[in-house]
């Protein structure tokens, strides 16, 4: 094309080739693929390896609360001798003074026990439970067995 002073200019040529263009998506959606692949995976490795860490520290801890535990009994019965004895130097027989503390032990089970019970309702994820129930049950909406419950 010519200008006013004689000089041509180049038009850059806008190529159409659609199938240089389509090879050039289909490149880099691989690409893309390829990418995402070693991000999961990269992803899916760092999972298993907090899964492992976690799997020890889960058993390390669960070992620490048994020697916790074996620990403690050992108090409590020591508490307990002491106790007994204590009472035997009142001058309470010594049959008597074992029975006084294990009915003390018994009572002091009630707290726990009822502490477990009461808790173990939780366990059976009773607001899932409700709100996976079909919405009409026994001819009522569904917000109102909810409600009810």
């Amino acid at each position: 094309m010519g200008t006013a002073d004689g000089t041509t200019t180049s038009i850059p040529e806008v190529r159409s080739d659609a199938g240089e263009h389509a090879s050039n998506l289909l490149d880099d959606a691989l690409l893309l693929i390829q990418e995402w692949s070693a991000v999961l995976h990269d992803q899916l490795c760092l999972v298993s390896n907090e899964a492992q860490l976690a799997a020890r520290s889960l058993i390390a801890m669960v070992a620490a609360a048994v020697g916790i535990g074996v620990l403690l009994v050992s108090v409590w019965l020591g508490l307990m001798a002491a106790a007994t004895l204590a009472v035997i130097g009142l001058g309470v027989p010594p049959a008597v003074a074992m029975l006084i503390g294990a009915a003390l032990n018994l009572i002091a089970l009630l707290v726990p026990y009822e502490m477990i019970r009461r808790k173990s309702r939780d366990l059976a994820f009773p607001a899932t439970r409700r709100t996976l129930e079909p919405a009409s049950r026994g001819g009522g909406s569904g917000g109102d067995a909810r409600r009810a419950a």
